[in-house]
């Protein structure tokens, strides 16, 4: 039985009336440390590992632990004594960085550098509280520490921290990029750019104040200003090569841009939730998710190059950490079509047609799982059909099935670009070869 899925457009038939719906995007829920009543993620890097914190903000049981989120599975960062951390950055080698309390009381606040399970207390430059809260692939980390009465952003290397000094009284350093460019904030005079030994500032959109999150590997920096005019407001922007450009909102007054990619693509929030804004257009992401995802996106804090979002938002009314990535859908046709549970038989057989626009040796084999279980034991290339076949244990599908009329399989994985494939087919299940007597 072979059911075709189209790329990014379904259609529903309903009460004779035909509804087209857009998803463009896949939804996970990173989910919390054990039972932690919520999570928040705070940046991706191209491998698909995501950095945040699960636990409480607020309450006499408050207690954040940061989180390394791996392929679905969330390890516990731990701290660097005391009872709360969270993780703000990672690079692509896996080095992350964000802050920690010490067991010496929750005023003694240090940034870390994790990495091969071990969590670096990074110091600070003269005494008091640190934040690390961005690494290149260098391994160059900023952040900023107190210094006596003040707050100076810093660039960690090679275990050494160094002042990067300020316009102003204060600094703070948010993000950096593979060339050592650091955005951040410089205290009354706004969004700052360091680079060769030079801050310049970046100006505002009109108004008093503006604040720069992110910068990518072509020095694009993104942030929030306020605006000018009688009533001000704090609107997302986007600065390259001098100039600073207002990105709007979803229709309100209020917006902040948190993360940008190496393709200009950007991620923040607005009049209260999530956003994508690429090619001038801003994006409400509840938009792009299928209309029954269960989701509310408040925020989008980091993108990295293969388009991928991650941020927070309310699921079953709990605040959690999310992952999304583009998708296509993909054709499959699965054999057999009817399943005997008792069958000794070893495969269930998949093949898997991309779109005319995709590659079939693009596919990461190493990420092609049944029912989000199961991985192939064989898998080989049809280039000639854009065609992927695929042998999966039958064993390990069997012990998740129970007899049915009908039941939807599905099969995913990505592409070596980072891009969700998903497709589905349906066939019947059976028991001891007796087809099952369904009562209508």
């Amino acid at each position: 039985m072979k059911t075709k899925i189209y790329l990014i457009i379904t259609a529903v038939i309903l009460f004779g009336l035909c509804e087209i719906q857009a998803i463009e995007y896949y939804i996970v829920d990173i989910g919390t440390i054990e039972s932690d009543p919520e999570s928040k993620a705070f940046g991706i890097n191209d491998h698909r590992q995501v950095v945040g914190y699960s636990g409480m903000v607020q309450g006499p049981e408050a207690g954040r632990r940061a989180f390394l989120w791996d392929n679905g599975i969330m390890f516990n960062l731990g701290t660097l004594g005391g009872n709360h951390s969270e993780a703000y950055g990672i690079n692509n080698s896996g080095q992350v960085v964000g802050r920690s309390t010490l067991a010496s009381g929750e005023g003694d606040v240090r940034g870390f550098l994790w990495e091969k399970d071990s969590m670096i207390n990074l110091g600070t430059l003269q005494g008091g509280w640190t934040e690390a809260h961005g690494i290149n692939n260098a391994s160059q980390v900023v952040g900023y520490s107190v210094l006596l009465s003040s707050v100076k952003a810093f660039l960690w290397e090679n275990g050494s921290m160094a002042n990067l000094g300020s316009l102003g009284d204060n600094s703070h350093g948010y993000a950096n990029n593979d060339s050592g460019q650091i955005a951040g904030y410089c205290f009354g005079w706004g969004a700052c750019l360091w680079q060769n030994g030079t801050i310049t500032s970046l100006g505002t959109l009109g108004g008093n104040n503006s604040y720069a999150w992110d910068i990518n590997n072509y020095g694009q920096i993104v942030g929030s200003s306020s605006t000018g005019g009688v009533v001000s407001y704090t609107h997302a922007f986007l600065w390259e090569n001098g100039t600073m450009t207002d990105l709007g909102t979803l229709g309100g007054n209020w917006s902040e841009a948190y993360g940008i990619n190496d393709a200009g693509q950007i991620v923040g929030r607005s009049d209260g939730y999530a956003f994508l804004w690429e090619n001038g257009t801003m994006t409400d992401l509840n938009e792009l998710l299928p209309s029954d995802s269960g989701w509310i996106l408040l925020e989008a804090t980091a993108i990295n190059n293969m388009g991928q979002i991650v941020g927070s938002g309310y699921i079953d009314d709990k605040l959690h950490a999310f992952f999304m990535t583009p998708v296509i859908y993909v054709e499959i046709d699965i054999k057999p079509t009817t399943l005997n549970l008792t069958s000794t038989s070893r495969w269930i057989t998949c093949r898997i047609w991309l779109p005319e626009d995709y590659n079939v040796t693009d596919v990461n084999t190493a990420t092609v799982y049944l029912e989000h279980q199961a991985q192939p034991e064989w898998i080989w290339f049809n280039q000639k059909q854009n065609l992927l076949m695929t042998k999966f244990n039958r064993s390990e599908i069997q012990n998740i099935l129970e007899p049915a009329r009908e039941v939807e399989l599905t099969v995913s994985g990505y592409l070596l670009d980072g891009t969700y494939f998903l497709g589905t087919d349906t066939i019947k299940v059976i028991n001891k070869g007796r087809k099952v007597n369904f009562q209508r």
